[in-house]
């Protein structure tokens, strides 16, 4: 069972499988590995297959830049842990293109925990934080072609807005963007 009673710390859900916690330097490894295998698993037919896979140490510098020191103090990196792993991330902070919105990132599950409750809990805790810290409107980008994740966003309330990323020209892959009234 995920989810379970607020504990009363930072409104941190926690029960027997799941736990969610603050994301720290001492994580950011495991992120980068957790980061590069969930989107190679969820990417694989997105991407043509001669499309670079991402370098670990490129994600764990990016994955420090993210939850270091010189982080914005309006931004929190949550992570999902089970029996002591940690299974799910999630960024929550400032929109770095209109920093008045509020912007939700890297938000990865184990694939091997997919549909288990784990991105919706992560998610709840990073809409939960974006409030708090009182943006009243939240971005994020997902892949076109991961239809997936699309669903499930649009099944939490976000909405296309139009905008569009080129992410890989030479295979023509492209984020698109949503938006959430918070």
């Amino acid at each position: 069972m995920l989810g379970g009673a607020a504990d009363g710390v930072d409104g941190f859900m926690s029960d027997d499988a799941v736990r969610i916690r603050l994301g720290g330097q001492e994580d950011v490894g495991v992120l980068a590995a957790l980061h590069r295998s969930t989107v190679l698993y969820a990417y694989a037919g997105i991407f043509p297959p001669d499309a670079p896979a991402p370098e670990l140490e490129s994600l764990i510098e990016d994955w420090a830049a993210r939850i270091g020191p010189g982080c914005p103090v309006t931004q929190a990196c949550f992570v999902a842990e089970a029996h002591d792993a940690i299974v799910g991330v999630v960024v929550a902070g400032p929109d770095p293109r209109a920093a008045a919105g509020g912007f939700l990132s890297r938000l990865h599950v184990d694939p091997s925990r997919w549909g288990t409750g784990i991105g919706r809990l992560l998610h709840q805790h990073a809409i939960a934080h974006l409030r708090a810290k009182e943006f009243r409107r939240a971005t994020l980008w997902v892949l076109e072609g991961n239809v997936r994740a699309r669903r499930f966003y649009e099944q939490l309330g976000w909405i296309p807005n139009g905008r569009r990323l080129t992410m890989y020209a030479p295979g023509g892959v492209d984020d698109v963007g949503y938006d959430l009234a918070l």
